[in-house]
């Protein structure tokens, strides 16, 4: 990970969780997660059913991850 990416996840990222998963905060979540996982791809999410499980998701990844890097 490069440090401006890690830089973004301390620094930005925080901005948005808690808030509603809509536009930018949908975006800042999905390439949180693509950061933590070290992948080029975004998850797909086919209805807004998910939303809760992909903020769960990425909370607890982030977690892990703040704690790990901090």
């Amino acid at each position: 990970m490069e440090s401006k990416d890690r830089e973004w996840l301390q620094k930005e990222f925080p901005t948005y969780i808690g808030r509603t998963l809509m536009r930018d905060t949908l975006d800042a979540y999905l390439r949180a997660e693509m950061l933590i996982d070290g992948t080029d791809t975004r998850r797909r999410i086919t209805c807004s059913c998910q939303l809760r499980e992909v903020s769960r998701t990425i909370n607890d990844k982030y977690a892990q991850w703040r704690d790990q890097n901090t």
